[in-house]
């Protein structure tokens, strides 16, 4: 997907947090991800007034995937995962995210009628998410990572915290393809599942925090 809005970082790849009032002694800083303590593997230092952390503690607690690019000398924090052949437009985007969305509250909700009709009648997944009548797992939190118009096809990539059978915990992406060349009358015509990693808890916001033993910690 075309950004308008990009950042490179280089690779010293300290964050820079300004800092107002006295001097703090370095070794008292403390950094808070998500109303969580965060144990830096390079401690948060400061240089001429401002606090400087390492990226990549954050991106990791963040879910960010941050890459370093050799030939430009640069890290990339969420990297640009298709290069669509033509820009996007607002209300493509729109039709796209709320397909998925749609999915996504018929798929928590059970409503299994409401599923199908989002579904292409030659549909396709990796996953079986209807087993015995109903749905295979429970969608904790999403982020929209990617839309693109690559090959003549509509592609986008969502972020997926997932708590499957047996309190597993995962994240994973889902990329969804779409029918037709026009995406606002396009149904979905593919789910497929890459990336899986286990999580031991996510937190949503302070304040909720999910682990792979109970709903709500």
């Amino acid at each position: 997907m075309k950004k308008k809005l990009a950042a490179s970082f280089l690779l010293g790849v300290l964050t820079v947090v300004a800092v107002a009032g006295a001097v703090i002694a370095a070794g008292n800083i403390k950094l808070i991800i998500n109303g969580n303590t965060i144990a830096a593997d390079v401690p948060p230092r400061i240089v001429n007034g401002r606090v400087l952390v390492p990226i990549s503690t954050i991106a990791k607690e963040l879910h960010q995937d941050v890459r370093w690019d050799a030939k430009n000398q640069a890290v990339i924090v969420n990297p640009d995962i298709w290069k669509s052949e033509m820009d996007i437009s607002r209300p493509e985007w729109v039709s796209a995210r709320n397909k998925a969305l749609a999915f996504f509250i018929a798929y928590d909700e059970q409503d299994l009628e409401k599923m199908q009709s989002l579904l292409s009648e030659d549909f396709t997944s990796d996953r079986e998410f209807v087993y015995n009548g109903g749905v295979t797992g429970r969608i904790v939190d999403f982020r929209f990572r990617d839309l693109a118009y690559v090959d003549s096809v509509w592609r986008m990539r969502v972020q997926v915290v997932f708590k499957g059978d047996r309190d597993v915990l995962k994240m994973e992406d889902w990329d969804f393809t779409f029918s037709g060349p026009n995406i606002y009358q396009g149904k979905i015509a593919s789910i497929q599942i890459s990336n899986e990693r286990e999580l031991t808890e996510y937190t949503v916001f302070p304040g909720l925090t999910v682990d792979n033993q109970h709903y709500y910690k």
